[in-house]
């Protein structure tokens, strides 16, 4: 039997498709992004996508470019989400206004984005190693390690933040670069890691409600991830799970009504 809290893979066409989907052995690859259960279809105008607020460095060197530029692909060709690429320097507060999701790029200059988007109602994921202070998540801004790994942590093990994995290594890159992670000490005390990379915080959740620093409750889901300036650049199948669960157990937190956009592409031969 399926379970509520399993995932799925699903894939919205956009156009006809191999016949190789209907037969019984077929194993959907990654670009069958992951989501929670559970899973259905509409046939009429208004199908559900995201509106991301996507924030990074336009000016940023080529790999910090073409590692967004891989999870932009990600967001809106594969997830098929609504994003609005901003620079740093450019974005403000209110630009969160409406959007389901907020998303912060290492490419982004820390000191560009700061606390704009600290005290936002929105779901965050932020993965600039040096927000993390200003995020009230830890008390210091955190630094790099090099690994091709995250190792899931108890806390972790099952959670729909990381794809309800146990607990455990899983390499989610093709080879070791610099991720995003946390000090072990001085974090907020309603952060959750789920994830570890050499031993120190690589996926951070506080849910919303759970405090932050300085006795400040999350005024929405705060997930920091250990995606370096390559992005999803050189990230396996694993590692993408990882990344689209994260995006769909960031955007289940939002108070906002979700606004379908485009007609989902269904089958619709007799059977």
């Amino acid at each position: 039997l399926v379970s509520s809290s399993n995932s799925a893979r699903t894939l919205v066409p956009a156009g006809p498709m191999n016949e190789s989907w209907r037969g019984v052995a077929f194993q959907p690859d990654a670009s069958w992004p992951v989501t929670p259960m559970p899973v259905g279809y509409e046939t009429g105008t208004n199908l559900t996508v995201g509106n991301i607020l996507f924030v990074v460095a336009t000016n940023a060197s080529a790999a910090a470019k073409a590692g967004d530029a891989a999870v932009l692909d990600r967001l809106t060709r594969v997830l098929g989400h609504q994003v609005t690429v901003m620079h740093d320097a450019v974005a403000q507060t209110s630009h969160a206004s409406g959007r389901h999701l907020v998303i912060v790029s290492s490419s982004s200059v820390s000191g560009n984005v700061n606390t704009k988007f600290r005290d936002v109602a929105v779901p965050v994921i932020n993965w600039d190693r040096s927000l993390v202070d200003d995020f009230r998540i830890g008390a210091v801004a955190s630094s790099t390690t090099s690994s091709s790994n995250l190792v899931i942590t108890p806390a972790g093990a099952g959670h729909p933040a990381v794809g309800g994995f146990s607990a455990g290594t899983r390499v989610i890159r093709t080879g070791a670069t610099a991720m995003s992670v946390a000090s072990a000490t001085g974090l907020a005390p309603g952060a959750q890691v789920l994830a570890t990379a050499n031993n120190l915080p690589a996926v951070i959740l506080v849910e919303q409600g759970q405090l932050l620093l300085n006795s400040q409750a999350a005024p929405a889901r705060r997930i920091h991830m250990s995606w370096g300036d390559e992005g999803l650049t050189g990230v396996n199948a694993t590692g993408l799970e990882l990344f689209d669960v994260a995006v769909a157990y960031a955007l289940s937190g939002s108070s906002s009504t979700l606004v379908y956009a485009y007609l989902i592409a269904t089958d619709t031969r007799t059977v």
